[in-house]
């Protein structure tokens, strides 16, 4: 069931998938982790994937010549061919 606003509006689930990364590192405080945000979309009812990298920092997640860019495209590739189903 979607996050109900105090106005009574419910707003509508996302119609595209969203991928969070995130380093499960204990230094990186939750508040601010792709694990809140993909907790907060899921229970809006929104369809997001959460895949953990440990080890991989920030950037990395965008530079396509770090080691974990092969990670990124294999997610990125696997929402993509799941058609908006997400586990």
């Amino acid at each position: 069931m979607a996050h109900q606003a105090e106005n009574g509006f419910e707003p509508p689930a996302s119609p595209v998938p969203a991928l969070a990364l995130r380093d499960p590192s204990p230094l990186l405080p939750v508040f601010i982790s792709a694990g809140s945000y993909a907790k907060a979309a899921a229970s809006a009812g929104d369809a997001v994937r959460l895949q953990e990298l440990p080890g991989v920092e920030h950037f990395e997640l965008i530079d396509p010549l770090s080691h974990a860019w092969g990670w990124v495209i294999e997610s990125l590739v696997s929402v993509l061919l799941t058609e908006n189903r997400m586990p």
